[in-house]
């Protein structure tokens, strides 16, 4: 998480995607990102607020708890079919 100087704006950013710039521009699909935080919307490339609100949603739960979302989770395919539920 991003924040500006006052702490009135939050910006969340994914850094493990970043050494590919053409995937980081604003685009309106985005199939890029950390699994564990995507949201079901990701998923299709439907790109608007909510998608934010998800990821800030698992990072709180993370900060809460110590431990990553799905953690009990192994596999992708295990993570995307539980979202997408």
């Amino acid at each position: 998480m991003l924040f500006n100087s006052d702490y009135s704006q939050i910006k969340l950013c994914d850094f493990g995607v970043s050494n590919k710039v053409e995937f980081t521009k604003d685009t309106t699909a985005a199939t890029a990102g950390s699994l564990r935080y995507m949201p079901p919307e990701q998923f299709d490339n439907q790109l608007n607020l909510k998608i934010d609100i998800w990821s800030l949603g698992c990072i709180i739960i993370q900060m809460l708890t110590g431990r990553l979302p799905y953690s009990d989770l192994k596999t992708e395919f295990k993570i995307m079919r539980v979202a997408c539920s």
